[in-house]
């Protein structure tokens, strides 16, 4: 009871915050007002502990949860199309992004053509324009279409997801994920940018995990980057 309760503030927090977000902005309507977030709300009940939570063995359940998450995948993007360009400030509005974040993770885990589309053209507007929330939301945007398009075998992402790893910033352990979805997409373009990428030094175990993928996909790519490294590291700068 006291862990619903408290789920239960913690949405309420965040539908406070969001909304006064979004009445700062005039020109654009109020999906409060409206009632298109009375059908987020779904999502966040649902991937708060609906969906998850069906007992094993129960195949009509489970099939019906699935049902509900697919028709819910439309409302959810059109969301987070008509607040992306708002400004937000993480720190303050920690449940309001927690709850962002929330909503592209359930995209991202409702495998269908739709999602795939929609998280598709939802990335390349945060990469092509300049949305209030593109770095908030970047990253899990990227991890979401990455999922999807694994889940569904679909190669014909791995161009935009390869071309968003330069601007994610602060990716932390998330780096190590996106590279096995780039493996199991058979992106060496992907695993390369993510070797590249500024974290990656700081991080010794995605750096090994990247070479050992891509020795199976670009061996010589592999031998060429370990002697560069080889002669850039300070041993080698103290000898000469």
């Amino acid at each position: 009871m006291m862990k619903n309760e408290r789920k239960d503030r913690e949405k309420e927090q965040a539908d406070s915050e969001l909304e006064k977000v979004v009445s700062t902005n005039s020109e654009r309507p109020s999906y409060f007002q409206s009632g298109a977030i009375f059908r987020i709300e779904d999502v966040f009940r649902m991937f708060g502990g609906g969906t998850h939570q069906t007992a094993i063995g129960d195949k009509d359940a489970e099939g019906s949860d699935n049902r509900k998450s697919e028709r819910l995948v439309s409302p959810a993007l059109e969301f987070l199309n008509s607040v992306v360009d708002l400004t937000l400030d993480s720190e303050k509005n920690l449940y309001t992004t927690s709850y962002l974040l929330l909503i592209v993770n359930f995209i991202g885990r409702t495998h269908t053509d739709e999602a795939y589309q929609g998280l598709t053209t939802f990335l390349n507007r945060l990469l092509t324009g300049n949305p209030g929330l593109k770095h908030l939301l970047l990253m899990e945007t990227v991890l979401a279409l990455a999922e999807v398009s694994v889940a569904l075998d679909m190669t014909d992402s791995v161009p935009i997801l390869t071309s968003a790893v330069p601007h994610l910033q602060n990716p932390d352990d998330n780096l190590s994920i996106l590279v096995e979805h780039f493996d199991r997409l058979n992106s060496a373009e992907g695993i390369k940018e993510i070797l590249a990428h500024p974290a990656t030094s700081k991080m010794p175990e995605v750096e090994d995990r990247c070479l050992a993928l891509l020795r199976k996909h670009d061996p010589e790519f592999v031998e060429e980057w370990q002697a560069r490294k080889a002669v850039a590291s300070p041993q080698n700068k103290e000898s000469s």
